[in-house]
């Protein structure tokens, strides 16, 4: 984000600093991580809700209509993942991957063709602006926003089935958070996987 990050924008809105009328407003943190201590961050700076990308839409439904029924509950034990997106996160973690899982992109979409088309353009013309606010940070070193390119990139191809690149990235994040500097060697790289990525959408977009 420009100014704040989810977790300064939540304790600014807890505090009050969005008027009284929203200390209570409802938040679902969306992020590209899984791991238990994201987890319990989300919920200690006052979040209700954890969903990790990439994103199930019956899984968001679902946890935003519990926010809506239960408008008392405050914090609770970390919410698990869903089958789907443990199997994926697996997948990540393991290699080779194929460079792009169709499955999975419409999953996202809640096996919705049309849909999966419209996250998929949005992807694509998001990316290149992410990469090169990625090489901009790495040639300015600032670990943290670095980390946090890597992070959102990650995200953003799960989203669309892009699970070899996913898996590089998540090598990548995983060395920055054990700091580790990485170059513009690196940069280039997932620059390549994304290209792949891109060459395989298009005969699916083509169709």
């Amino acid at each position: 984000m420009p100014l704040l990050d989810g977790f300064e924008a939540t304790r600014a809105i807890r505090r009050g600093e969005g008027g009284q009328a929203n200390v209570r407003v409802r938040i679902i943190a969306m992020t590209a991580n899984s791991m238990a201590e994201d987890k319990e961050q989300c919920l200690a700076v006052g979040m209700d809700d954890y969903v990790s990308k990439p994103i199930a839409l019956h899984e968001l439904s679902g946890k935003i209509a519990r926010c809506a029924s239960d408008a008392r509950r405050r914090q609770g034990a970390a919410p698990t993942p869903s089958a789907a997106a443990e199997e994926r996160a697996a997948l990540v973690a393991e290699a080779p991957v194929p460079i792009l899982d169709l499955g999975a992109l419409l999953e996202n979409a809640a096996n919705d063709s049309e849909l999966a088309r419209e996250i998929v353009g949005m992807t694509l013309a998001e990316m290149p602006r992410s990469l090169d606010a990625l090489s901009q940070r790495v040639t300015s070193w600032s670990p943290e926003e670095v980390l946090r390119s890597v992070h959102t990139l990650k995200g953003l191809v799960l989203q669309i089935g892009g699970l070899r690149l996913a898996a590089e990235l998540q090598a990548i994040e995983s060395r920055l958070r054990g700091q580790e500097r990485i170059d513009q060697l690196a940069v280039t790289q997932i620059r390549e996987g994304y290209q792949q990525l891109e060459l395989e959408l298009k005969p699916w977009l083509a169709r």
